[in-house]
């Protein structure tokens, strides 16, 4: 395997607010001969707030991170807010090791990053973090662990890049992005 491509993926969200919020639109402005301004308005803001939601997760969802062990290099390809394409390219021999973590906040996500000496990274994956079971009696919310895809990526990419793993380091404060 020379190529290992990592694809951000889409949320539901925007689709499900869509989804809910144009039938309530419609429904707060029938019949239309009776629909008062502020009622359109309402309608208005609640459609148009949800075609921007959709608009920006397609921009988020459209990153894609090609690894490649072949050429050295790591492409990441994404679309900019009017929905161009760019791509950038980046040597493997910039980057020292790969590591894992979660970031501290209400939303916590898992953090797949190549690291640079200067400690300057490059983000490969915002993933869901995985769980660690907890017993049934207890009062605390499930520990937060390394999610899945990056537990099977992280030791992949190192091995395949020959560069260190520096394995899963719990919670941390998010590093510069190169």
């Amino acid at each position: 395997m020379s190529t290992i491509v990592i694809r951000t993926p889409r949320s539901s969200v925007p689709a499900l607010s869509l989804a809910i919020t144009v039938p309530l639109a419609i429904l707060t402005s029938l019949p239309l001969s009776y629909a008062s301004p502020r009622s359109l308005l309402f309608s208005l803001v609640l459609i148009s707030l949800s075609v921007v939601l959709l608009w920006a997760d397609s921009v988020h969802s459209s990153r894609v991170v090609e690894v490649n062990s072949v050429t050295r290099e790591v492409r990441v390809r994404f679309r900019t807010l009017t929905f161009r394409a760019e791509s950038r390219t980046y040597a493997v021999g910039q980057f020292v090791a790969i590591t894992s973590y979660l970031t501290y906040g209400r939303h916590a996500r898992n953090r797949l990053e190549l690291v640079t000496n200067e400690l300057q990274a490059l983000l490969l994956a915002s993933l869901e973090p995985g769980s660690k079971k907890t017993p049934f009696w207890t009062l605390l919310a499930p520990a937060e662990a390394e999610s899945a895809q990056a537990k099977e990526l992280r030791p992949a990419l190192a091995e395949q890049l020959k560069i260190n793993d520096t394995g899963f380091l719990g919670y941390q404060a998010t590093t510069t992005p190169l």
